[in-house]
């Protein structure tokens, strides 16, 4: 097998155009930048701590968000699993807040 990638990679190389290689000469028509958004990424922090907690809430139930854990029957598993769904929880926020403050400074 290394021997038949090997041969491919020297027939690719073998097979690169050499010599009269010339740069494009149309141009690409300018394209207008868009316009700064300041409310995006608020929207993509916010989708990415919903996306964390409704991940937590499919694999492990109501009882991974932690103040409604109080109202559910909880279990030694339901435990675990709330302490895994907040960790998880605490780190995602924390690193969106982290993205936030970064753009807030970029911005500055």
């Amino acid at each position: 097998m290394r021997k038949l990638l090997f041969l491919l990679l020297v027939a690719l190389i073998a097979a690169a155009p050499v010599g009269n290689v010339r740069a494009q000469t149309q141009t690409n028509p300018a394209t207008a930048a868009k316009p700064y958004d300041p409310v995006y990424p608020i929207v993509i922090g916010l989708g990415a701590i919903a996306g964390t907690v409704l991940f937590n809430v499919a694999t492990g139930g109501l009882q991974t968000i932690p103040y409604l854990a109080r109202t559910v029957p909880v279990s030694p598993t339901a435990a675990a699993a709330a302490q895994i769904s907040m960790s998880r929880n605490v780190t995602v926020i924390s690193a969106v807040i982290g993205a936030w403050v970064a753009n807030w400074m970029y911005g500055h």
